[in-house]
């Protein structure tokens, strides 16, 4: 009986028994690995709380390029700064 380990970058392991079912579960996204070689499990496994992507836990993504010119203005227009949520496109909707 043949035995492929396979992981989901979403953060999983299991064990397809037969190379139809392997086959099968890469179409849907899992891959072979080697569960001797540490380094293909830790490359894809990326914490929950790590939200830009740096390796670390915490931080966030960049906002987009307008949205800190338009939370400037809502704050120059409505004396408070805006909800750190609100993407460009509601800020733009606000100030209307």
């Amino acid at each position: 009986m043949a035995v492929i380990y396979l992981i989901n970058p979403e953060g999983g392991c299991k064990v397809a028994t037969s190379d139809l079912e392997a086959k099968y579960d890469e179409a849907r996204g899992w891959r072979r690995f080697d569960p001797t070689a540490p380094e293909p499990r830790n490359a894809m496994a990326r914490h929950p709380l790590d939200h830009d992507g740096d390796g670390r836990k915490g931080g966030s993504e960049a906002p987009e390029g307008d949205v800190k010119a338009l939370r400037a203005e809502y704050q120059e227009k409505f004396g408070k700064r805006p909800f750190p949520g609100w993407d460009a496109d509601t800020l733009r909707e606000k100030l209307a």
